[in-house]
């Protein structure tokens, strides 16, 4: 309900209001005409069915008579009405542009003034502040369904309005008054239709679509640029980057046309079949009156000429419904634009920028050390084109791109309250059941840069939940924070947590960030995924997120307590937050590596005894700096089911950024990207044939060794960018992304074995064995032959 206010009223009473700004006598000029407009086919309906009446009464008494006199009369006086509608409509359509132009030239100047805000380049990196940009200009550009279409486009309503209450008024006196107000509802069912679909169907590019649509745009413009045209002759990436524009805006456009079908196709057949019903029913009364006598000639045409005009009242307009329905968004996108660059700047967004209701607070900043305020990023060396154009296919992690060392953006800092600087105000609520209530204030103890505030479940002696106790955690948002971290009780940050997460919400504000991921999890291969491709947030990827410590945005924060009123308090708090997301086309993203670990493995409601030993898949060292690169995942993500130590993967849905079940035959995947299982069966038997491999088979049998196998080398066939074959022995670092991988999806089956350092180390061998074979016959398959046997 709040939703359909702020579309369907507030962002109307907001057109209203801005339509005085184009100039009182253009607005008034412009509200004349539409209303005149609105009342000369009612004048004309009435006229001409008074011709209809007049005619055999002028027939029988012959030309020159008083009778044929009167029907010239009527029929010059409709030809009259029907020649000013004819003159009216063009100057409708010019008043109506030039209140288009004026108000859009507004509007443009806000965008310039929004732009060049910032002295530093740091706030148009934040890629959603390019998404609000680009929409902005796509809308400008294209000169369509701008904020100024939708000014003189709501004027425009008065006319179609005007007309139709005329209509419905005319059928009521000359036929019944039952009769329209049945017509009246058909027509608003169908124009209730119109506009709320085009409301809904516009909501699609809030799910990513506009993202989609900008990446597409970029590659679009290199392959069939001149700028780039040498480079990518020269790197052979002409067609690499075609397919991917060719694939990005597919993407967006099958996308669109879902939701537009499931606006405007189901829906439709109900109120189609309302429409008949009320038409026929109105034409057959009419009939029978006429039959008996009951209505006149002229009445009959003025009823049958209302009821044709009301019904062509239901259809759409074209010089409105668009304009109205998305001419708002380039107006928000611009709202959104300008309240990012001022929080970036640490100022309040220019007065007409503000929605109603919103006033975000401004965060002072200054840099350590400085005496000046400034928020300005650090600008890179400058490259060259060609590299230009290898950094842009790198980013889409199909091709090898050098190793990127960890980037941080300005120099986030503590105010003594805790706030984050540089435009960020972090939050802090830790989660508990009073029996852990002592655990909860010790961790609050530990961070005093945060200031947690310690949150007790609400229900105490209530069924063992967590939503309850989520929902009052993520209601403990103060005002002004920008964004609101929550931690549950066992929750163990890493020392310089604070910081890490500091540089992660500057990088990524509009994110929502967890801080934990466990080992035997899909976002833990994404996780492994990022360690080896040097980046420093994976996507999320199972059906739940993980909630030991995230981090959103206090909007988001705020949706997700009015989200966790509509489920039921038995629901696990991870699952509803993953819906929620996934309800808004969005995805959460672990930090990588890890800054909290999680810490004891007695549960409240009895995940200990299902799910095991949950410790970090890569937890962060002392200080250890977290990378502002992002991994997407791919559509199948390789890991070990905990529940059954089995080799399996997670089907996630790329455009819908979606978790769509378990794949249990990894065999058949591999054999799909051309990995044989006779020869993944005959690597992993010469590597069983080691002293290290007898050892472990040993311990843990052949069946196990074969699915922790199976997943290491899909890990590197599956791989979202091309692993090169690791060299032997493998580095520490990838000996550390690959350590928790046997112990996490092995630790319901062999707790023991997880807790054998011997085991632990022996199981990591094992993986490195199993990725460097992946990476082999990844790179093998490639190239067109077979994987290979040795």
């Amino acid at each position: 309900m709040e939703r359909w206010w702020d579309e369907a009223v507030l962002a109307r009473v907001r057109i209203i209001r801005a339509i005085p700004s184009t100039g009182p006598a253009l607005s008034s000029a412009l509200f004349l005409v539409n209303v005149v407009l609105g009342v000369l086919p009612v004048a004309f309906v009435v006229t001409t069915s008074v011709v209809i009446g007049q005619v055999p009464a002028a027939v029988a008494a012959g030309v020159g008579s008083q009778a044929w006199s009167a029907l010239v009369r009527t029929f010059l006086a409709a030809a009259a009405l029907f020649a000013l509608q004819t003159l009216l409509t063009p100057v409708q359509h010019m008043l109506g542009e030039l209140m288009t132009r004026r108000m859009d030239g507004l509007l443009q100047q806000r965008l310039i003034r929004a732009s060049l805000r910032s002295t530093g380049i740091g706030p148009l990196e934040d890629p959603a502040a390019l998404d609000s940009l680009d929409e902005v200009n796509r809308w400008f550009e294209a000169r369509a369904h701008t904020p100024g279409g939708a000014c003189a486009g709501m004027l425009a309503l008065v006319a179609r309005y005007v007309r139709l209450a005329a209509l419905t008024a005319l059928l009521g006196v000359v036929a019944s008054w039952a009769m329209a107000a049945a017509l009246l509802v058909a027509v608003l069912v169908f124009r209730t239709g119109q506009r709320g679909g085009l409301r809904v169907l516009s909501r699609v590019y809030d799910t990513g679509v506009g993202a989609v649509l900008r990446r597409a745009n970029h590659l679009r413009g290199v392959a069939m640029g001149a700028r780039d045209a040498k480079e990518l002759r020269l790197f052979g990436l002409t067609a690499w980057f075609t397919d991917r524009y060719v694939d990005e805006h597919t993407r967006a456009h099958d996308r669109v046309s879902r939701a537009r079908r499931r606006v405007f196709l189901v829906p439709y057949l109900g109120y189609t079949a309302l429409g008949l019903l009320a038409v026929c029913s109105v034409l057959a009364l009419l009939a029978s009156g006429a039959a008996q006598g009951a209505v006149s000639l002229t009445g009959l045409a003025l009823a049958l000429q209302a009821t044709a005009a009301m019904v062509m009242c239901g259809a759409n307009y074209p010089e409105a419904d668009l304009q109205t329905s998305l001419g708002m968004r380039a107006w928000q996108s611009l709202d959104a634009l300008e309240e990012r660059m001022a929080r970036a700047g640490g100022q309040a967004p220019p007065r007409e920028a503000a929605a109603p209701g919103r006033r975000p607070s401004p965060v002072p900043y200054r840099c350590p050390g400085s005496g000046s305020r400034s928020d300005d990023r650090v600008l890179p060396a400058p490259v060259s084109p060609s590299y230009r154009v290898y950094r842009a296919a790198a980013d889409d992690r199909e091709i090898p791109r050098p190793h990127r060392r960890p980037r941080v953006r300005g120099c986030p800092s503590f105010h003594p309250s805790g706030a984050l600087m540089s435009g960020v105000h972090l939050s802090c609520a830790i989660m508990a059941h009073p029996k852990r209530s002592a655990a909860a204030h010790r961790l609050a103890a530990s961070l005093p840069g945060l200031s947690p505030r310690v949150v007790l479940d609400p229900e105490p002696d209530g069924p063992p939940a967590t939503l309850r106790t989520a929902r009052a955690a993520w209601a403990a948002a103060p005002p002004g924070a920008t964004h609101h971290l929550v931690l549950q009780d066992d929750a163990a940050p890493v020392a310089g947590m604070a910081d890490a997460l500091a540089g992660v919400l500057c990088a990524h504000p509009d994110l929502p960030v967890a801080l934990f991921c466990e080992w035997g999890s899909g976002t833990g291969s994404m996780a492994r995924w990022a360690s080896m491709g040097g980046f420093g947030l994976a996507e999320c990827v199972d059906a739940f997120v993980p909630t030991v410590g995230l981090a959103l945005p206090a909007a988001t924060a705020s949706a997700l307590v009015r989200a966790i009123d509509s489920h039921d308090p038995a629901e696990h708090d991870d699952e509803v937050v993953a819906r929620f997301l996934e309800e808004r086309g969005r995805s959460a993203f672990v930090t990588v590596p890890n800054l909290v670990q999680h810490d004891g493995d007695t549960s409240l409601v009895g995940n200990d005894h299902a799910m095991g030993a949950r410790r970090s898949a890569l937890l962060a060292r002392p200080g250890e700096a977290v990378a502002e690169d992002v991994l997407h995942a791919p559509g199948l993500v390789p890991f070990v089911s905990w529940r059954r130590a089995r080799a399996a993967a997670i089907r996630w849905d790329t455009a819908a950024h979606r978790y769509e079940g378990h794949v249990a035959l990894m065999r058949e995947e591999l054999r799909q990207a051309g990995v044989e299982h006779a020869d993944l069966c005959g690597a992993l038997d010469r590597w069983a044939a080691s002293p290290t491999g007898r050892a472990l088979e040993g311990a843990l049998g052949y069946g196990l060794l074969h699915e922790l196998w199976t997943v290491a080398a899909a890990l590197a066939v599956l791989a979202p960018f091309p692993l090169e074959d690791p060299v032997s022995p493998p580095s520490p670092d990838l000996t550390r992304a690959l350590a928790s991988l046997g112990p996490g999806g092995l630790r319901t089956v062999t707790p023991d074995a997880a807790q054998d350092p011997r085991t632990v180390e022996a199981l990591g061998e094992l993986a490195a064995a199993g990725l460097a074979f992946g990476a082999r016959a990844a790179a093998t398959a490639a190239g067109g032959a077979a994987a290979p046997r040795s």
